[in-house]
Order: structure tokens, then sequence, then C-alpha cells
């Protein structure tokens, strides 16, 4: 399966998450870090991948952590995000 046929389950979320949190100033272009998270899960399936946004760059000044989770089904890989917590 390539890289650009894999998508993140619950992508509107993480969408919304990081619009809410992160600075405008310091938000990264979502397809680039889609990418990154879903080529580290290939590298490593079975795993949990972060986005780590520092404390200055978000909304409220506490740094926060957003989380990935990738597993294998029968279809394939599959990246699903979980949720944002603070750091």
């Amino acid at each position: 399966m390539k890289t650009a046929d894999i998508e993140i389950i619950h992508q509107e979320e993480f969408y919304q998450d990081y619009q809410e949190n992160i600075l405008p100033n310091y938000q990264r272009n979502i397809e680039d870090l889609f990418y990154e998270i879903i080529t580290a899960s290939e590298e490593i399936p079975e795993s949990y991948q972060y986005v780590f946004v520092e404390a200055e760059h978000c909304i409220d000044h506490i740094a926060k952590r957003f989380t990935f989770t990738s597993f294998e089904t029968e279809t394939g890989l599959e990246v699903q995000y979980m949720g944002v917590i603070d750091e």
C-alpha cells in the first residue's frame, strides 16, 4: 500500500484540535504532518506516533501532544488519530 493510499481515521478531529490549540503563525501544513505520520507508521506498524508542539506555540501556552496509532488490518495499514493532551 502506498503512503498516498493510507488515510488517517478521525482526521477532521485532528484538524479541529490543531486549529483550536496552535497559534496560526506556528501551524504547519496538515498534509505534510499526515505524510510524516503515515511514513513513520509504515516503518513501524503497530506503533504510536506523536506531534509535539512547544508551549510558546500554543494558544493557552501549555505544550500539546497529538497522538496517532497505527495497526495492521486485513486490508492493510490503518492510522488513527487518538486525541490531544496537555504536556
